[in-house]
């Protein structure tokens, strides 16, 4: 029997990397456009790796227990294949790896004004109104956040006992017989409503638990936070002004809470946050690598296809630490060299360099 991917045809075992050695990954996405280039990434690790079993001589799905995958959405309908017949999709996202963390009747859920006000989980959420402000509305979950941080970020909060789990059940898995070096990839887009709302929280979630499984002096936590333009890049939603003016101050809102939270070592402030009832504080970085992905190219223009090209893009640099560099260059040298590099330049008037663009 033949397993065709996603993109047909057999790709030789000859032709394929081995696996890191003595390394681990874990890559995760959030939100739709996190999503979208987790199952890039995962199709092309499926091409371009070998599996555990790769020289099984029976015909079987390829298995990878050192490196895994996690989607992590609000909109149930993320994962879902881009081609019409899925039967040899192998490599598609299952829904073993995908956690729908939609609040079933979210209305509800923030009307819900004294439960929410003795929740310490929640103090940060403008659940009232308060002067001239008003409080976050969103009619239904359905088809995820509706574009509202607040959402996205609310959904993450009540659910954060079923994604430490799943993280840390993961990371236990991959890490088994593998303690040399754990990489963990978080892909997400900054201008809806899910990734914007939840990508610095699921940072500071995944450092607090490999802390906890004392794991931190050997993982590097690399983001890959996608700007607005590669979501406007796409001609129906640069089309929408309304759409369009949201991501825009979505992304706006993301990139200072980002750069703030990246800028902790010099503004002496520090994250702060209640997680399944238990103080979490940390004055590091989110990410240890922080790459900021847009669509265009060195002139402003927009590449042929720019979002998928993107997504390419991404999917190529990870894969790049997720295979075996035959020991000469791996992810330790590569922050290595990044760490150096930033120390070198001077910064003017508080600007940060931490940034891969």
């Amino acid at each position: 029997q033949l397993l065709l991917n996603r993109g047909g045809g057999i790709v030789s075992d000859t032709s394929k990397a081995d696996q890191s050695a003595g390394g681990a990954t874990i890559a995760i996405g959030l939100g739709g456009t996190g999503v979208d280039c987790l199952k890039n990434f995962k199709k092309e690790v499926y091409n371009r790796i070998k599996a555990d079993n790769h020289d099984s001589k029976e015909a079987s799905i390829p298995e990878y227990n050192h490196i895994k995958f996690l989607a992590i959405d609000t909109a149930a309908d993320s994962i879902k294949s881009d081609k019409d017949d899925v039967s040899d999709d192998y490599a598609a996202i299952d829904s073993s790896e995908f956690l729908k963390i939609s609040v079933a009747d979210i209305t509800a859920a923030l009307s819900a004004h004294g439960q929410l006000n003795r929740n310490v989980n929640m103090k940060w959420l403008a659940h009232e109104p308060e002067g001239d402000k008003e409080p976050i509305t969103i009619a239904d979950m359905k088809d995820g956040a509706g574009g509202i941080r607040q959402a996205g970020r609310f959904a993450i909060i009540h659910r954060v006992n079923d994604i430490m789990n799943t993280i840390s059940g993961l990371i236990s898995s991959v890490t088994q017989d593998h303690h040399d070096e754990l990489s963990i990839h978080i892909f997400a887009g900054i201008g809806g409503g899910t990734g914007s709302g939840s990508f610095l929280d699921i940072c500071y979630i995944i450092k607090m638990i490999l802390e906890q499984m004392a794991l931190s002096g050997s993982t590097t936590v690399c983001g890959y936070f996608f700007l607005p333009d590669v979501n406007l890049s796409k001609q129906e939603i640069n089309n929408n002004r309304l759409l369009k003016e949201q991501i825009i101050r979505n992304g706006y809102a993301a990139l200072k809470e980002l750069d703030y939270c990246m800028n902790f070592e010099s503004n002496g402030d520090q994250w702060e946050q209640y997680y399944d009832g238990n103080r979490y504080t940390s004055n590091l970085a989110p990410v240890d690598l922080c790459h900021l992905i847009s669509s265009k190219n060195i002139d402003g223009g927009h590449s042929r296809n720019a979002y998928q090209y993107a997504v390419n893009v991404v999917t190529d640099y990870a894969l790049e630490f997720t295979a075996d560099q035959g020991g000469k260059f791996g992810m330790k040298q590569h922050r290595s060299n990044v760490n150096g590099h930033v120390s070198q330049i001077k910064g003017e008037n508080g600007a940060l360099h931490k940034y891969s663009i």
